[in-house]
């Protein structure tokens, strides 16, 4: 069963996907958000690179339907953190929905230094951070 703050990671076939997991060999994924379940159903937060790529570039919540559909998807896995951090997950989570609702931009420098845009493993990282945990 899926829970609120499990890192789900995919793997993709697009030009996209390929040039990411090229620059990052020691990567099988492309892409990686974090699980949010509202009324029992599962939605991914993730800081997307827009459809077509640049459009709408932001962090946003996704259905995991359409995170995981099948035109983008080839792996898929899933983390967790141990159950003792329950209490830093939910505040990590509190922290990635916030970063959604602002619908801060999509960081297409890929700079850490910055946190006024994200790309996808900075959005994961930083709200773990700000919730106690450095997933790094």
């Amino acid at each position: 069963m899926l829970q609120s703050g499990d890192i789900i990671f995919r793997r993709g076939n697009s030009p996209l996907s390929r040039t990411v997991m090229a620059m990052d060999q020691s990567s099988s994924f492309s892409h990686v958000g974090l699980v949010q379940i509202v009324k029992s159903h599962p939605y991914v937060i993730h800081a997307s690179t827009g459809k077509p790529f640049g459009r709408n570039a932001q962090v946003k919540i996704d259905t995991l339907e359409a995170f995981l559909t099948k035109e983008y998807t080839t792996a898929v896995a899933l983390y967790r953190v141990r159950e003792r951090y329950r209490s830093i997950t939910k505040q990590a989570m509190l922290v990635a929905r916030g970063y959604a609702l602002e619908k801060l931009p999509f960081d297409q420098e890929f700079n850490l230094e910055t946190e006024d845009s994200l790309y996808c493993t900075e959005l994961v990282w930083r709200a773990y951070l700000q919730g106690g945990i450095d997933l790094v």
